[in-house]
């Protein structure tokens, strides 16, 4: 890295920008949220199946030169980029969704479709966002009233075999990102005095499949 590099993380959850800030510098990395779709086929072979948007922003605020030339780049490509004044509010926007479908459906093994039928984990999916969103607000992020309620008309017209990511790696038999989707949740809320009970359950029932399948005695 040079003294000029800008590192934009686009991976779920929403501590990327800080983790990578211990290692790389904080005034080194920008915040940045993705919507893009996209799925890895074979060693080294990713498709990509849909949207291309991607929010960047400074995590301090406000607009600022370098944010708008990297989203100037992007443009240029065919990227749909946003430069926004307050990411935080936009990254923890898609968190309060994404954390909270991918805790379930890989709690459940299930896709979205079977998650919605049955009244006690669809509660309890909308139950995770709510606790997002409490953990939000008590650490100041402006996340908007309706956030869930937004949430609750997106899933219903996603496909119901919809699969997140982290289900499928555990599936598969890989590493889950657990500790940085629901993970955080429990910790953020843990040192605010928030209380995330489903969250505390998926983590806690997730967790001996943090690194793969669990060796059984």
């Amino acid at each position: 890295m040079g003294p000029g590099t800008v590192v934009v993380p686009l991976q779920n959850g929403i501590d990327a920008t800080e983790r990578l800030g211990r290692i790389v510098g904080e005034d080194a990395v920008v915040v940045g949220i993705t919507y893009v779709s996209s799925t890895r086929t074979a060693p080294a072979t990713i498709d990509h199946t849909a949207n291309t948007r991607i929010i960047l922003g400074e995590p301090g605020g406000g607009l600022s030169p370098r944010a708008e030339a990297i989203a100037d780049v992007l443009r240029r490509a065919g990227v749909d980029v946003e430069v926004h004044p307050d990411p935080l509010v936009p990254l923890w926007e898609k968190f309060v969704g994404l954390s909270a479908v991918a805790g379930m459906a890989t709690l459940t093994r299930l896709p979205l479709g079977p998650i919605l039928a049955c009244p006690e984990t669809h509660e309890g999916l909308f139950a995770a966002m709510e606790e997002v969103v409490a953990v939000g607000h008590a650490l100041g992020i402006a996340i908007p009233a309706d956030c869930v309620d937004g949430f609750r008309a997106l899933v219903r017209s996603l496909p119901p075999r919809a699969r997140p990511s982290m289900a499928v790696d555990l599936e598969a038999g890989r590493r889950l990102e657990l500790e940085s989707v629901n993970g955080v949740v429990v910790r953020l809320g843990r040192d605010a005095g928030v209380p995330t009970p489903m969250n505390v359950a998926i983590y806690a029932a997730l967790k001996p499949y943090l690194n793969g399948a669990p060796a059984l005695p």
